[in-house]
């Protein structure tokens, strides 16, 4: 009051809280963040990779499955063939034009082809079940007739001078990418550890106890003063983890290169896949071509009664032989294809 000695005053109290946190001093629980980031993003790549893995395994299979109906419309016409052949011998050997070797030969090599087109209609059914397992469920007779191995191997024509900066997009150097920075930022963890590692936690003004005693007390001083519960002083084993760390590092740098060693081959084998299967292709063709000549001059030799009927079976068998690896070469030359895609990071051919 006035003309008192004494005073009044009033007092407010503000009570202030932070949320806890951490002071990142050495970069820990950034690097912490930095690894997480890399092994989800590796995690991603790896689910890519699986789907190029799935298109070529689809892919594959359906050019199995259309080889094996080529072959099987191939091996249906020799069927039929041969049969007329074998009736015909019949009705030689019956008249006594030719022996009973002749007739045995011809029955023979109906057999075979018996044999053959039976082996490769399991092969179809298999690349039918197969195909309905990888695309979960039978495929639709409503899709458009397909194309022969002829029409899908023709290769598209590739650019000269494509840059190998191409492989960067393959999933699996992605990938080996993201976990060697994984690697390395789990190497910064571990070294973070050999420093201490505090907490802020209090009211406004006010040090949690961890933080006052890796600070000095001293409003003058401020200093880290080692102290038996910081990670510094754990007898090794932080250091031990730093080893770990490092040599998952020197790992993770050593798959990288292998996986890059790994694109580089593939899309080498695929490119020179290119060049001499189409050469292979083109070979085959012009042997079945000669082949077939082969046949038909000796049918007219044996109509004339110039060789005997066993060349007709030889060159009717080397010409069936012929006929089904130019069939098989153009699935290899279609296949080659898939595999160069997948090779290239499922990039798109001809760009």
């Amino acid at each position: 009051m006035p003309g008192s000695g004494g005073s009044v005053s009033d007092t407010y109290s503000v009570n202030a809280t932070v949320s806890a946190f951490e002071l990142d001093f050495w970069g820990a629980v950034r690097n912490l963040s930095t690894a997480a980031r890399a092994e989800y993003f590796a995690r991603i790549e790896a689910q890519r990779a699986f789907r190029l893995s799935l298109i070529r395994d689809v892919a594959s299979t359906y050019l199995g499955l259309r080889e094996a109906v080529e072959r099987i419309a191939l091996a249906e016409a020799t069927v039929s063939s041969r049969r007329d052949e074998l009736r015909i011998a019949k009705v030689r050997l019956d008249a006594g034009i030719t022996s009973a070797l002749d007739f045995n030969q011809a029955e023979a090599l109906l057999t075979q082809a018996e044999t053959q087109l039976a082996a490769i209609m399991l092969t179809r059914a298999e690349s039918q079940n197969l195909l309905a397992v990888l695309t979960g469920g039978v495929v639709a007779e409503s899709l458009p007739e397909p194309m022969s191995l002829a029409e899908q191997s023709s290769p598209p024509a590739l650019e000269a001078g494509l840059s190998s900066s191409l492989l960067v997009n393959r999933p699996d150097i992605l990938a080996a990418e993201q976990r060697l920075i994984a690697a390395r930022a789990n190497v910064g963890v571990a070294r973070a550890a050999f420093f201490p590692q505090v907490t802020l936690t209090g009211s406004f003004g006010y040090a949690s106890s961890e933080f006052s005693n890796l600070i000095g007390s001293s409003n003058e001083t401020w200093s880290i003063g080692p102290s038996i519960t910081l990670p510094i002083f754990d007898f090794g084993r932080n250091r031990g983890n730093l080893t770990v760390a490092e040599a998952r590092d020197n790992i993770a740098i050593a798959e990288y290169e292998r996986t890059i060693q790994t694109a580089f081959n593939e899309v080498a084998d695929a490119l020179a896949g290119r060049r001499y299967l189409a050469e292979q292709v083109d070979a085959r063709r012009r042997n079945t071509e000669t082949l077939q000549r082969v046949v038909n001059l000796a049918r007219k030799r044996y109509q004339e009664g110039v060789v005997n009927y066993i060349e007709v079976l030889d060159a009717e068998r080397s010409l069936f032989e012929a006929e089904q690896a130019f069939i098989q070469t153009r699935r290899a030359e279609a296949q080659n294809l898939v595999n160069l895609y997948v090779a290239l990071g499922g990039g798109t051919l001809g760009e």
